[in-house]
């Protein structure tokens, strides 16, 4: 699946309705103002893989809504050759890969539960990797930026692994190697997963839904 970076969007607030597009900048990474997610919680849910469509409804907001959407969609989505009409962005630093956005940190001085409230912050959590495609993203990804240990979303839960979002770790995916008594799971880069102790300080990685367009 291709990795793909988008442009930057500015915009000016518009009163409580969906924000109005100032500018767009071709050599920049995507920003979308968060009112574009409150004004859609209060419109109908499009159709997977459509343009959401609100002219229909008898609610101006939902119609002003549609149309910066579909401004958004003209300024910044590829030409898609699938047949789909819609595409996903994700904010300023982060890397879109299918329907996630990845945070990669640029700083060694956070544990992991600071790593994680960091994540919390930008409406995200500490990577969590659940199938072989997304894992090798991840290790293409960090080959590029070098030898470095980041935090993941895995941590021990009495006897077992669990990631943050609650699920149990599925160890078919990959071994832990154990060089410690840390509870928590570090990845370093083209070696492995490692446990280590919670309060070292380490990089680390957030993951979060994009924003569909």
């Amino acid at each position: 699946m291709e990795q793909v970076i988008y442009c930057k969007v500015k915009v000016k607030k518009n009163h409580g309705l969906p924000p109005k597009i100032d500018s767009a900048e071709e050599d920049g990474l995507t920003s979308l103002y968060a009112d574009i997610r409150t004004g859609a919680s209060q419109c109908p849910l499009p159709v997977d893989d459509q343009v959401p469509v609100y002219h229909h409804i008898d609610n101006e907001k939902c119609r002003s809504l549609d149309r910066h959407l579909l401004n958004l969609h003209q300024e910044l989505c590829l030409n898609k050759t699938d047949g789909s009409l819609g595409c996903h962005l994700c904010p300023l630093k982060w890397l879109l890969q299918g329907d996630d956005c990845y945070y990669y940190s640029d700083v060694t001085s956070r544990t992991w539960n600071q790593s994680q409230a960091h994540c919390r912050m930008m409406g995200a959590d500490l990577l969590g990797i659940k199938d072989q495609e997304q894992q090798e993203f991840i290790k293409r990804t960090l080959k590029q930026r070098g030898e470095e240990t980041y935090w993941i979303g895995l941590y021990r839960d009495g006897d077992d692994w669990r990631w943050v979002d609650g699920e149990h770790f599925n160890s078919s995916l990959f071994q832990i190697e154990t060089q410690s008594s840390g509870r928590c799971i570090s990845m370093i880069t083209g070696s492995g997963y490692y446990q280590r102790d919670c309060e070292s300080v380490n990089k680390w990685i957030c993951v979060k839904k994009a924003v569909r367009i």
